[in-house]
């Protein structure tokens, strides 16, 4: 920040060191200072978090705010909406055959983030070739997609999903070197994420 230069302690002298605590909406940061940079610190830290992007109110309480296509011929909601490339699925058969392209179409980083991601559904059930999502994981692999799997271990209302978990990292990690599954570890009984996460680069 402009302004006048912070002193410097004499020479010799042990600076005596202040700590400063900057919030954000879901994490505390600390940081230990000499005493006499600590309002030029704090004057930084307020002043980017003026200008940010991130601390803004946005529409439905995201942290960011919508992002809008810079072709001149996406002026309108629904021209915004064609142009987004996420999809919300709830019929499974539309959704299964979206994940299997998408993850057919990856070129470097596939993530999955899921309860009781299984190795061997199949995702695609009319005709030949690859069809179970190891078989496409495994083909992406072997072509240079890294992929990595967060797979929620928790105990369900339907039982353990603790062993199949790690099930599924014992799997897909055989298939190739490329494949790294984190098994989130069990919690409290009741409770599940039903929700899975598909994302290709």
């Amino acid at each position: 920040p402009g302004g006048e230069a912070e002193p410097e302690p004499a020479p010799g002298a042990t600076p005596k060191r202040t700590r400063l605590f900057v919030r954000g909406a879901c994490w505390l940061a600390e940081f230990v200072l000499p005493e006499c940079f600590v309002a030029s610190w704090g004057q930084a830290f307020s002043t980017a978090a003026r200008q940010s992007i991130r601390t803004k109110d946005h529409r439905y309480g995201a942290s960011a705010p919508v992002h809008r296509p810079t072709d001149s011929d996406a002026a309108t909601p629904e021209r915004w909406l064609a142009c987004c490339e996420a999809r919300w699925f709830i019929g499974v058969r539309a959704s299964f055959r979206a994940i299997a392209a998408s993850l057919l179409a990856a070129r470097r980083e596939i993530l999955i983030a899921g309860w009781r991601v299984h190795p061997h559904v199949r995702l695609v059930r009319e005709g030949g070739g690859i069809q179970t999502l190891a078989d496409i994981l495994k083909t992406q692999a072997e072509a240079g997609v890294r992929i990595f799997v967060l797979v929620d271990g928790q105990r369900g209302t339907m039982g353990s999903s603790q062993e199949s978990a790690w099930e599924t990292k014992s799997v897909l990690e055989s298939l190739h070197s490329n494949i790294m599954v984190l098994p989130r570890r069990a919690g409290e009984p009741g409770h599940t994420h039903h929700e899975r996460l598909v994302i290709v680069d």
